[in-house]
């Protein structure tokens, strides 16, 4: 292509005017990826042809990769009205429809292309990018695979399969089109960091991020390509060269928002926290409101900031890409004595932080006027209704068909309950307004099942004597990223060397080999609570937990849980959201084994635990 251009630049000294030659040039400067450049050429061109069909779509093409989309959709309907049976322009402007944000519309053009040509790989792959635009990915599989089969080995296509079957969570079938296309052009460094973003993070492997190595090797001096390098390292826990590599995204390109929003993330997590401020205020003056940036912000503030403030940053959250969508919500709510009709608090996040938020709500519940309608996820729907017995608990309004979780739709319930105010849990803390020297004093207001509870205290009186500790060493969905802040078995040998303690595993999945691993390091026995669904039985699970003495927990689900419903409980991490220093900002009974400007140590983490568990059962440290 480069040597083609070089030769339409030499015919273009002898025929400077030449309409044809004009069109080719501007067109190959174009795939050379100089789309500004080659866009005069194209407008001399029309001038000697206005009326020549195939230029003005050649023209859109460009300004569609200018993202000018108004001169774009000009452009393509000047070529359809010239050249009606041609399906190139109406394809183009179904591409123009998805990138203003309507796909819709995009489908209902791309119906004739469809009519008139069935069989082109071109109609087909439209149609699936509109479909995943119209976040129907499901519905777009079909034709990018057929878009696949007519034009195997075709770049576009391989990376919007790719993407369809991510957002599915089919992660081996997201990957083969890409590798397929590397195998065909390993020198396209766009395909590397695509694979690279396939993968299961939860499986994710040293040799993952060699892809994204790979195409900074190809493209050295491509800030893209650093800047991916960055994310990917970033969540495979290897901070150091994160932050190496968004340094050198800003070194080439130093007005990359995206650029200062990864290095602060990952001067933040080396605890540069005077630096990873300074990128975030400095993202804010680029891109003022930018949510991602706000919500780094609020970390800070947490840590080392005002927790006010925090709370404020921390409604950010909201507005950032990965918060799920949230479709015909009331008007949101201020708080007590506001309301003037049923207020719902709305579902957020997991079931842990959920639990966490609800403690807020506990603390303002009756001074609320109106009716409430709590949405939680389904496990929990009879704990939370027994604990706010007045309010109507619901479990979460996922929309039917989606599987993933993506989306909630409240037009049912807002009709059933003639709902007028909603407020998310995770914004309770912000109206509740308290500072990080204010915490909550109520102790376990979640109510149990009492039948249960006594269920499992006779279980536990077989047991022997001596004190029943719960243990929680890591979340089920151990990634990279999160094993950074989580123990291994092996560091809390010196908690289950403690003397006269019978430790219950309140671990979900199979945790064999690390039991077996304790029993020969300690001589401890992990027993198992016979007949409980860790993971789906939530309620039996904080039934037990009440029936413990001690419970010494991971930054998990059940840490919260354990919280919740009033029992003394070690948390292996400093306090939630690093709001405060000594006890759990929203649980008194919980007590942090770092300070909230402390980095997280494994090693460190299982002694002091120790130490504590020591203290908690003589009844020192019982409040």
């Amino acid at each position: 292509m480069r040597a083609a251009a070089q030769a339409y630049e030499r015919i273009l000294t002898v025929l400077p005017t030449d309409a044809q030659v004009l069109d080719l040039y501007g067109t190959a400067l174009y795939q050379l990826g100089s789309a500004a450049a080659g866009r005069p050429y194209l407008v001399a061109s029309l001038r000697q042809r206005p009326l020549h069909g195939p230029v003005w779509n050649h023209l859109g093409v460009i300004d569609r990769a200018l993202h000018d989309d108004n001169a774009a959709d000009i452009a393509f309907r000047r070529s359809a009205l010239l050249d009606p049976g041609k399906m190139e322009p109406l394809v183009n402007l179904a591409a123009t429809a998805g990138d203003r944000g309507d796909p819709e519309s995009g489908l209902l053009l791309n119906r004739r292309s469809r009519m008139a040509s069935p069989e082109s790989s071109d109609v087909a792959l439209r149609q699936g990018v509109l479909l995943c635009q119209a976040h129907r990915p499901q519905d777009a599989i079909p034709f990018l695979l057929a878009a696949w089969r007519r034009d195997p080995g075709n770049g576009e296509v391989a990376l919007n399969l790719s993407r369809a079957n991510t957002e599915l969570g089919h992660l081996s079938a997201a990957r083969r089109p890409v590798m397929a296309v590397i195998a065909l052009a390993p020198g396209t460094h766009e395909f590397y960091g695509s694979l690279a973003t396939t993968h299961d993070p939860r499986l994710s492997t040293d040799r993952d991020i060699l892809w994204a190595k790979a195409a900074t090797v190809l493209r050295p001096l491509d800030a893209g390509s650093w800047l991916n390098l960055c994310a990917e390292c970033y969540r495979d826990s290897r901070i150091d060269e994160a932050y190496r590599a968004a340094r050198r995204t800003l070194t080439l390109d130093p007005t990359s928002d995206m650029g200062m929003r990864n290095l602060s993330a990952a001067a933040l997590n080396r605890f540069e926290l005077a630096l990873a401020r300074a990128l975030a205020q400095r993202v804010l003056i680029l891109r003022p409101g930018d949510a991602d940036a706000e919500c780094v912000l609020s970390e800070i503030e947490f840590r080392i900031g005002d927790a006010r403030k925090a709370w404020a940053l921390h409604e950010a959250r909201i507005r950032r890409e990965v918060h799920r969508p949230r479709l015909n919500l009331p008007p949101p709510w201020q708080g007590p004595g506001t309301e003037t009709g049923p207020v719902l608090v709305a579902t957020e996040q997991g079931v842990g932080d959920e639990i966490t938020f609800l403690s807020c709500l506990a603390e303002i519940y009756d001074g609320i006027t109106r009716p409430v309608v709590i949405e939680v996820d389904e496990r929990l729907v009879h704990l939370v209704g027994r604990s706010f017995p007045n309010a109507a608990v619901v479990p979460r309004q996922l929309v039917p068909g989606d599987g993933r979780g993506q989306y909630l739709d409240y037009r049912a319930l807002a009709e059933r309950y003639g709902l007028r105010h909603h407020v998310l849990s995770g914004s309770l803390p912000y109206i509740l307004n308290r500072d990080r020297d204010q915490p909550l004093e109520r102790c376990g207001y979640l109510q149990t099942d009492l039948q249960r509870v006594t269920h499992w205290r006779k279980w536990l009186s077989g047991l022997g004597e001596g004190p029943k500790v719960g243990v929680v060493w890591r979340t089920v969905q151990l990634t990279r990223f999160r094993a950074r802040f989580h123990c291994t078995i092996d560091e809390l040998f010196p908690v289950f060397h403690t003397p006269g303690c019978t430790f219950i595993n309140l671990m979900a999945g199979d945790t064999g080999a690390e039991t077996a691993r304790v029993k020969a390091a300690t001589s401890a026995e992990l027993r198992a609570p016979p007949g409980l669904d860790v993971w789906d039985g939530l309620d039996d699970l904080c039934a037990l937990m009440q029936a413990l003495d001690v419970v010494v927990a991971a930054w998990t689900a059940n840490c919260a849980f354990a919280g919740a419903v009033g029992t003394p409980t070690i948390r292996l991490a400093q306090g939630f959201m690093h709001v405060s220093n000594g006890r759990e900002f929203f649980f008194p009974n919980v007590y942090p084994v770092f300070d909230r400007h402390e980095a997280f140590d494994g090693a460190e983490a299982g002694r002091r635990a120790a130490a504590m568990l020591v203290r908690l059962i003589s009844g020192a440290d019982r409040r």
